[in-house]
């Protein structure tokens, strides 16, 4: 098993889009941080600073994220399907059970990976041109905790929170496009479903939205550090797992009535 997740990580790894994915992250960030600082700041109440500016920073990156991640598992499902990969891995003593379960980690850990690394830059970028700050501002907004300002050490925990929070609904939609792979076995189709979906599907209005993985995407992060509800939070939690549980159960199905060996 370990052997399997080790070769998938390295197949992540050694993709030459992931250097694209690194450049255009740090790019866009560069252009984000320039644009505030040539726009007209006198209206706003709150200027950003370096600490608050990684939250913003993965919102804007959110498409660069899913999709580098929507490639990834188009390539490794439906490139070694057609390549024979499959074959030779299901040969040797490992169940599909094992193998799907190791494209699921080592999809959580490259979607781990993406964003630690937005983090990180950011907070270098930020830091760099919009000096750190005295407080966490949060959507223009400065985050309060028990009616005191966050900042410094706390506001990097909250950071560190909502990034994690992040993640798990990535993760939730990776599942829904690893079916589709698996579903499709088309590149295309797979990636294109992934572009779709991210687009138009906050465009939906009601309870269709309300219960949609990107949705709870946008929303996830600040509902993990901003004071709401119990129920709120953990209906949103719910939601995600209901979306891990099932498309990888799905997937697992699939994988197990589909003839690979031919």
């Amino acid at each position: 098993m370990y052997g399997l997740i080790k070769n998938e990580l390295y197949k992540f790894f050694k993709q030459k889009k992931l250097y694209l994915f690194i450049a255009v992250i740090v790019a866009v960030q560069l252009v984000s941080v320039w644009q505030y600082q040539s726009s007209n700041r006198e209206q706003v109440s709150h200027l950003l600073n370096g600490q608050s500016y990684p939250l913003a920073a993965l919102a804007e990156s959110s498409l660069f994220i899913t999709m580098f991640m929507a490639v990834f598992i188009a390539e490794t499902i439906v490139e070694e399907y057609k390549r024979g990969t499959f074959k030779l891995v299901l040969l040797r003593p490992v169940s599909r059970t094992q193998f799907i379960f190791a494209k699921s980690v080592s999809v959580l850990a490259c979607i781990c990976f993406m964003v630690a690394f937005t983090i990180l830059t950011a907070y270098g970028i930020g830091v760099l041109f919009l000096g750190w700050g005295n407080q966490l501002i949060v959507q223009g907004e400065p985050l309060f905790s028990d009616g005191m300002l966050l900042r410094d050490g706390k506001g990097v925990v909250l950071t560190v929170v909502a990034a994690f929070a992040y993640s798990l609904p990535v993760f939730g939609f990776a599942m829904l496009i690893m079916f589709i792979a698996l579903l499709s076995l088309n590149v295309g189709i797979t990636i294109g479903t992934a572009l779709a979906l991210f687009m138009f599907v906050p465009l939906l209005n009601g309870v269709i939205q309300d219960y949609s993985i990107i949705h709870i995407m946008n929303d996830f992060p600040y509902l993990a550090i901003n004071e709401v509800t119990s129920q709120e939070f953990f209906l949103s939690i719910g939601i995600i797992f209901v979306y891990i549980m099932v498309f990888y159960i799905g997937s697992l199905i699939f994988i197990k009535k589909k003839d690979v060996l031919l």
